[in-house]
This record gives structure tokens, sequence and C-alpha cells, in this order.
């Protein structure tokens, strides 16, 4: 997780030149024992396979003020819980992600660098939430086994695939 976490900071720093991913020390990792993960859930044993939940939490000096992280999240349709984290620093770049299970590790780590971020568990691209939010950022992450879903990329999300380059957004008048 925190490997992604670096690559993903180092390569969006390409556009955003003030981010720049923590060093490990910034964090401090805390374990407790969780039942099994979703391969252990679909065969029904979570409880007969358990594991080790670890997370890395960032150290921060006594009454620095933190980040406001999301909880379970709050549904928001059908399969897609939004989660949002947001700290006091409004200077601070906007982040919209859009994930699979894999993103739920990296909320925790990304969030230190944005003032909003927005974290929608799906694996569908959602413009309308790129509108109302204006991020500085969008990351789409997604398991490379959903990449070969044949309505992945629709040309509704993408009008340039299909020849409609320039098109979106304008109106027909």
């Amino acid at each position: 997780c925190y490997a992604a976490y670096r690559q993903i900071v180092a390569h969006a720093a390409r556009g955003l030149p003030e981010l720049s991913p923590l060093e490990l020390t910034a964090f401090e990792l805390q374990t407790k024992p969780a039942p099994g993960g979703d391969l252990a859930e679909m065969m029904g044993m979570e409880m007969a396979l358990p594991e080790r939940q670890e997370k890395l939490v960032r150290r921060r000096p006594p009454g620095a003020p933190g980040l406001k992280l999301p909880g379970a999240g709050v549904p928001s349709g059908p399969g897609a819980p939004i989660r949002v984290a947001e700290q006091a620093d409004a200077a601070l770049p906007r982040l919209v992600m859009f994930h699979d299970s894999f993103g739920l590790r990296l909320i925790r780590l990304l969030s230190e660098h944005f003032s909003r971020s927005v974290y929608v568990e799906t694996r569908d691209f959602k413009p309308l939430i790129v509108q109302r939010e204006h991020p500085e950022l969008v990351i789409l992450e997604l398991c490379e086994r959903y990449l070969a879903r044949p309505d992945a990329f629709t040309a509704d999300v993408f009008p340039q695939a299909n020849g409609a380059a320039g098109k979106a957004g304008q109106s027909a008048g």
C-alpha cells in the first residue's frame, strides 16, 4: 500500500509540484486481528481464516490538527459508497478518486495531501462527481481484471474515444 501511495503522489507531483510523498517514518504501523478478507468471505470462512489488519497512521505532535477521516461510508447509490476526508488547509489541492477495494487502504495516506478528498468506491468513472467537486486531481484506481470489462469505458464517459472530441459539454444550438 505504501509503495503504491509513493508512486501515485510522485506521479501526481508532475502536474501538482506542491505534492511530495511522505517518508515511511512519518507513519506508525498499527495492527489488529480481523476476519478473513475477500477470498475467505467468498468461501464463508472469514472467521476460520482470520487476518491481521494493518494501517499506517500519520505521526503528529500532541495537539496538532489532523485529518477528518471518513467512517464506513455513506451510500450514494447501488454499491457506490462515498467517503470524504478534509483538513483545514484550504490552500491544498482537491482530489476525487474512483476506486475498487484495493483503494481503501490508500485513503488515509493520500488524504494527507489534499484539503478535500472524495473517494467513490466504484469501478465506474462518475463525471458528475468530478464536475461537482472541481478537483485538481482525479484518480481512477482499478484492479487490472476490471480493465477487460467491455463496458469499463463507455462513449458517454470518454466521448473523444469515439470521434466526438471537442463536442462534450457543447450545446446543440
